[in-house]
């Protein structure tokens, strides 16, 4: 009767650095007022987002309807996956194949600006880097069912009951008095409020 959602990020081709270091060629006598620099080759950076939901079946899910009900409960475990968004960022990488010489004239003080493996990136100017942001990928959201956490609330009479119609029959009584409770703590119907905010938060969310 419980299910959480888990989103994850997977990062196809190439994994792109943040920070770009860059240099910074001027063209002088020593080297003839000639610079050197290469054209690109695109390459795309994909970024896929799926969303992996798993269901798991309570251990009373065939008594949901009859004690709390609740229809059409998870009768058996279950994974799904869904692609939940595709990201496609264009970049350049230099082409070997694909390099020329620049030639200025004397006395001019033209430069180039060209990344670590020699892309042009500006004539005469500084050059404005994108970077590339990739999305993390979020955390699993905590079930009761991880673990069989729930068994930490069977109360004695639960844990004490002969069959598993009892057990259900006693947990379906156990939710309505916890539901009860946190009503009663909402409106303020309780004989002591918790101290501060965030102790009623997490009674709440306990």
């Amino acid at each position: 009767m419980k299910y959480f959602i888990l989103t994850l990020g997977l990062f196809l081709t190439t994994n792109i650095g943040f920070a770009q270091e860059t240099k910074r060629l001027t063209a002088e006598k020593h080297n003839e007022y000639g610079l050197i620099y290469s054209l690109p080759q695109t390459h795309l950076d994909i970024e896929v987002v799926a969303t992996k939901t798993t269901r798991k079946a309570g251990p009373y899910y065939q008594y949901a309807e009859k004690y709390l009900g609740i229809p059409g409960a998870i009768t058996q475990d279950s994974e799904e996956w869904a692609l939940s968004s595709v990201k496609v960022t264009p970049y350049g990488v230099p082409d070997p194949e694909e390099q020329y010489l620049m030639q200025f004239k004397p006395g001019g003080n033209g430069y180039i600006v060209l990344d670590e493996n020699g892309l042009l990136l500006s004539i005469n100017t500084e050059p404005v880097i994108d970077s590339i942001v990739s999305t993390a990928p979020k955390q699993k959201q905590e079930s009761p069912l991880d673990n069989n956490e729930y068994a930490k609330v069977y109360s004695e009479e639960l844990l004490m009951s002969a069959s598993t119609v009892k057990m259900a029959e006693v947990a379906a009584k156990q939710l309505y008095r916890i539901r009860e409770s946190r009503l009663n703590l909402v409106t303020g119907e309780v004989d002591e409020l918790p101290a501060d905010g965030e102790s009623f938060k997490l009674i709440i969310q306990q």
